[in-house]
């Protein structure tokens, strides 16, 4: 049986999104990297538990397996969704960098 991967709900609705974050990228782009993009991997991500599943293990060899292309291409996968259900959860707030202490001072420290 496969694991189902699911679509994690940003911290605010499409409509929200448009909104909060209009200074920050268009509404048109926010959509489509949410909407299209980041669910892309989520989609991704079940497509390759179902090849895994039924991958033929006994035909793999040092140069090439599918269990091993699936393997890679699960953690690209993987990868993006969980960088992107971080992404969305930070981005947003109304800018003011005094609201960041300890963020806005490893900035200035580093850079």
């Amino acid at each position: 049986m496969t694991y189902d991967w699911k679509f994690k709900p940003r911290p605010y609705s499409d409509e929200e999104a448009k909104s909060l974050l209009k200074n920050v990228v268009s509404p048109e782009t926010t959509d489509w990297h949410y909407n299209t993009h980041h669910k892309g991997y989520v989609t991704a991500l079940n497509t390759i538990e179902k090849g895994l599943e039924t991958a033929d293990r006994s035909k793999a060899n040092g140069n090439f397996s599918e269990v091993g292309e699936l393997k890679r291409r699960f953690t690209w996968n993987h990868s993006g969704a969980l960088l992107h259900d971080l992404y969305w959860e930070v981005l947003g707030g109304d800018g003011d960098p005094k609201k960041g202490p300890d963020i806005l001072t490893a900035i200035c420290y580093n850079w």
